[in-house]
């Protein structure tokens, strides 16, 4: 039965995800012509081109996967809690079916707008011009860096980085899943599931910044407090000693915040199962 609450989700979100990521390459084709012409149209083009390259960098990004999530959270809200919701817990499928399915098409639509992203910056030439822009202002320092880079802890850094944004793929979507079972539970469906979402964004980020500190507060302890961490300071003697350092800490970092995305995850899909089995209110 995943399957086919998968097939069904993935043709009924098709029909506003689609548009959005053809949208989006269109205009991401049309930019890249643009910055290829306008060396060759104005004096000044280069630096056109470079401007619109690092806009396109942090717009194209922003709006595609904000966009990507409210259609998601639309789809949750019209299959489970709208219109369809009354034909969808009349069928044959167990409550946890519904959830994941959603969940793993939403995930889905959600890494497609990444890849997309990607493929967007490549065919616009904002990697290009962002390129460009960093060889031209102190390419020294970045070759320095790089230099000092430790290149197993990055390969190390790039797999928690891959892993956390899957996590947080599924997460956000059951974050978004918990949000629509709880505007279930209240006269304005959608308004309280806007508020459910601000709430629950808030409890979690304070909850995460808690267990850094805690986790910050443990570490200075098992190093003897100030005098131990000047004595682990002192060994740090090069720039390369401080960038292991720092990819270290930044590993433990990522760690920790995958360990509560899986966390957060599991309270959210609990919470969501008990809502729609026992509390839905479709009224």
């Amino acid at each position: 039965m995943l399957a086919k609450v998968m097939k069904y989700e993935f043709k009924s979100s098709a029909r506003m995800q689609l548009p959005l990521l053809g949208v989006t390459l269109g205009f991401s084709v049309v930019v890249g012509i643009i910055t290829l012409l306008l060396p060759r149209v104005f004096s000044f083009g280069s630096e056109l081109a470079m401007l619109g390259g690092v806009l396109t960098f942090t717009l194209i990004p922003t709006v595609l996967t904000l966009l990507s999530g409210v259609f998601i959270a639309v789809r949750y809200y019209q299959g489970l809690v709208g219109p369809e919701g009354y034909l969808t817990f009349t069928l044959p499928v167990k409550v946890s079916t519904h959830i994941w399915g959603r969940v793993l098409v939403g995930g889905t639509w959600y890494a497609a707008a990444i890849a997309m992203t990607a493929l967007c910056m490549w065919v616009s030439g904002a990697f290009r011009e962002y390129a460009a822009l960093m060889s031209g202002a102190g390419s020294d320092i970045y070759a320095e860096l790089y230099a000092m880079v430790p290149h197993g802890q990055v390969a190390v850094l790039v797999a928690l980085f891959v892993l956390m944004l899957l996590a947080s793929a599924v997460t956000g979507a059951l974050q978004m899943m918990i949000c629509i079972a709880l505007g279930s539970r209240f006269g304005g469906k959608a308004g309280g599931a806007v508020a459910a979402y601000f709430i629950i964004s808030t409890v979690e980020g304070v909850a995460m910044l808690i267990l850094m500190a805690l986790v910050a507060a443990g570490f200075f302890a098992a190093n003897g407090g100030f005098a131990g961490l000047d004595a682990m300071f002192s060994r740090i003697a090069t720039e390369a000693d401080v960038m292991a350092f720092v990819f270290t800490m930044l590993t433990w970092v990522y760690a920790i915040c995958i360990l509560l995305m899986v966390l957060f995850a599991v309270i959210h899909f609990f919470w969501s199962k008990h809502i729609f089995e026992k509390k839905l209110n479709l009224e």
